[in-house]
């Protein structure tokens, strides 16, 4: 993925725009990576970070799936920090800003974001990334 001009920064971070968005849809559900970057800090470029967020957007919509039985109208967007490790994990996922007031979603994306495994970083640094996950019914 190419890098294009710069946008506003999020938080007083430099961002780059990234492509449309990535949906994976089963029946009237679909959980979308928006067409946003992730801010990221540390030796793991944005786009290495998009890819394996795009490669395994099937376990945030699976939090999703789950949340639409108790919520049938659940939308919105989770905003969750993460920290990617040396050894290519995650060893923290927190929702943070969430529209979707719904715990249990939330929680689910945590988890599955500590299952991602990513590139490792340059001299096992640790990374530190921030995106907005936004689930919504397919229309």
């Amino acid at each position: 993925m190419a890098a294009s001009t710069a946008e506003a920064p999020l938080d007083g971070e430099p961002t780059l725009s990234m492509p449309s968005s990535t949906t994976e849809q089963t029946g009237r559900e679909a959980a979308t990576i928006p067409p946003a970057e992730p801010v990221v800090i540390g030796p793991l470029s944005a786009e290495q970070v998009y890819a394996v967020l795009a490669r395994n957007i099937g376990e945030v919509k699976h939090c999703y799936q789950e949340g639409l039985w108790t919520n049938p109208d659940l939308a919105g967007l989770v905003k969750v920090r993460f920290v990617i490790t040396g050894d290519r994990g995650v060893t923290t996922a927190t929702a943070y800003d969430s529209t979707i007031q719904d715990a249990a979603a939330e929680s689910c994306i945590e988890k599955a974001l500590r299952r991602f495994r990513f590139p490792e970083p340059a001299g096992g640094s640790v990374v530190v990334v921030r995106y907005p996950f936004a689930p919504s019914p397919v229309i």
